[in-house]
């Protein structure tokens, strides 16, 4: 693996992590700023790196999941530098930072079992039953995830 893939896989576990942390936030409502900041500099890092980076003959599935991440995390941005989270600014944040962890998270998700060979001999296909089972678990939980966040904040802005 060369040194600019691990980079970019790095600033991907960096935007995760901090995603994490970031819907945790909005789930318990804490808000910790930095954390915003970090969770959209390093997923916009690691979409990035990985059109710079990666090689590829064309535009590829996880190139157009990112296109769309960013497209999610310039709505996020808005939300909270510009709308500062007031009204529905604070569901349209929840909402935009789930999906694009989500989709971030599905991407790693996708790369890992192409790429680790214990996951790829149980999954070679992404038909197989182990692989659609982790695809629609993720799923179903981020779903989950996305209406409690955009319940939880609109609850918030509407005390506001």
């Amino acid at each position: 693996m060369s040194n600019l893939i691990v980079v970019h896989v790095a600033i991907g576990l960096a935007g995760i992590a901090s995603g994490l942390g970031v819907v945790r936030g909005i789930l318990v409502g804490r808000h910790v700023g930095w954390l915003d900041a970090a969770f959209i500099l390093t997923t916009f890092g690691a979409c990035g790196t990985g059109f710079v980076f990666l090689p590829t003959d064309g535009v590829t599935s996880a190139q157009l999941v990112a296109f769309f991440i960013t497209f999610l995390l310039l709505i996020a941005a808005y939300a909270i530098y510009v709308g500062r989270l007031k009204g529905l600014w604070n569901q349209v944040y929840a909402l935009t930072v789930v999906g694009a962890l989500y989709l971030n998270i599905l991407i790693t998700t996708t790369q890992t079992f192409l790429h680790v060979s214990a996951l790829r001999a149980i999954a070679p296909t992404e038909r197989s039953p182990v692989y659609v089972a982790v695809k629609l678990t993720l799923l179903c939980a981020f779903v989950v995830v996305a209406i409690v966040a955009s319940r939880l904040a609109g609850r918030r802005s509407s005390r506001e």
